[in-house]
C-alpha cells in the first residue's frame, strides 16, 4: 500500500497531501531527536555520508519492488529542488546537534512565509486571508527559536536560514517536479547531501571536538544504529513529503508539518529534558494555531 500510494502520478489531493505531511513529519519529531547522542560522538559531514551511504543500499531493493526507474522526466528539475533542499536540510543538521529539535523544527517553519515572499517577488497574488495565517506562524517560530546572535553567534539565524532553503524546496517541488515518481526525488536529495558529506570528509580532518567541522571518527554501534534508523526513516519521511508537496499548494502542506512539533517537543523532554520557556511554548500554541487555521482556509488561498 506504501509503495502504490507513492507511485500513483500527482494531482491535487489536500486530504491525502495532509495525511502524508503529518506521517513525514511525526517520523522526523522521533527520529530526529537522536541527533544530540549522533553530534556527541561524530560530525556533520559524516552523519551525512554514513545515511546517505545506509539509505541508497536500500533503494535497489524498493525499486525492484516496485519496478520502478530512477531516470527523471525534468532532470534540471529534479536537480534544482535537491539543491534547495540539500542546503535546507545540512542547515538543519547542524543545528540540531546544539539545539532542542523542536528549536530546529520551528525555524525550518519560517518556509510558509518565504514562500509567500517569494510568490510576491513573482508578481503574483496573495491570499490576504492566507498571509495573516501565515504572519501569526511566522511570529510563533521566533517565539520558539528566540535567536540571541550575541548567545549563540551563527546559530541563532541557522534554523531561519534552513527553512528559506526547505521553502524553496517545498515550493519548486510541485511545479518543477509533479511527474516525477518520489524514489527519484528522494535518492537525488540523499544522494547529493551524501557527496556533499563525502567530500567535506576529504578536507575535514580526522577526529576533533567539534560537531561542525569534525572529520572521520569511530563509531560506536549505537551510534551506526541510529544512523541506520535515520536512514530508514528518512527514506519513508521524505517520502511522505515529497509526495504531499506534489500533491497540494506548499502553504497547505506546511500547516500539517507544524504537528512535528509536538511530537519533537515531548520526545525531546523524555529523550533529553529539553524544556521550553513559557514563551517557547506560546509560540509552539501559536505555530498550531496558525498551520490549523491554513488548513481550515486550504486551497482557497493557495499560496503557489
Amino acid at each position: 500500500a506504501l509503495m502504490a500510494v507513492l507511485v500513483t502520478p500527482s494531482a491535487a489531493r489536500p486530504v491525502r497531501a495532509a495525511a502524508y505531511a503529518v506521517t513525514g513529519m511525526g517520523i522526523i519529531g522521533v527520529i530526529d531527536n537522536v541527533m544530540p547522542e549522533v553530534a556527541a560522538h561524530i560530525g556533520l559531514a559524516q552523519f551525512h555520508f554514513v545515511r546517505s551511504a545506509m539509505a541508497l543500499c536500500l533503494l535497489p531493493l524498493i525499486l525492484v519492488w516496485t519496478g520502478l526507474s530512477l531516470r527523471p522526466v525534468n532532470l534540471l528539475g529534479v536537480l534544482g529542488r535537491s539543491a534547495f533542499l540539500t542546503v535546507g536540510m545540512a542547515l538543519y543538521f547542524a543545528c540540531v546537534g546544539f539545539l532542542p529539535v523542536a528549536q530546529g523544527l520551528a525555524g525550518v517553519f519560517s518556509a510558509p512565509l518565504l514562500s509567500m515572499l517569494a510568490t510576491l517577488l513573482y508578481g503574483r497574488r496573495v491570499d490576504p486571508v492566507s498571509a495573516r495565517f501565515i504572519l501569526c506562524g511566522f511570529v510563533g517560530c521566533l517565539a520558539v527559536v528566540q535567536p540571541n546572535p550575541a548567545a549563540l553567534g551563527w546559530l541563532a539565524v541557522g534554523p531561519l536560514a534552513a527553512g528559506f532553503f526547505y521553502g524553496m524546496g517545498g515550493k519548486v517541488t510541485r511545479t518543477w517536479t509533479a511527474q516525477e515518481n518520489v524514489w527519484t526525488l528522494t535518492a537525488t536529495y540523499l544522494t547529493m547531501i551524501g557527496v556533499l558529506g563525502g567530500l567535506a570528509l576529504l578536507i575535514l580532518p580526522p577526529g576533533g571536538d567539534d560537531y561542525i567541522t569534525r572529520g572521520w571518527a569511530a563509531m560506536p554501534w549505537h551510534v551506526t544504529l541510529f544512523c541506520a534508523v535515520q536512514a530508514v526513516g528518512a527514506l519513508i519521511a521524505v517520502g511522505f513529503l515529497t509526495r504531499a508537496y506534489q500533491l497540494a499548494a506548499p502553504a497547505f502542506v506546511g500547516a500539517f508539518e507544524y504537528t512535528v512539533l509536538i511530537v519533537a517537543a515531548g520526545i525531546g523532554y523524555l529523550a533529553w529534558g529539553h524544556g521550553l520557556n513559557w514563551l517557547g511554548a506560546f509560540g509552539v500554541v501559536l505555530i498550531l494555531a496558525s498551520g490549523a487555521a491554513l488548513a481550515w482556509w486550504g486551497d482557497r488561498g493557495e499560496v503557489a
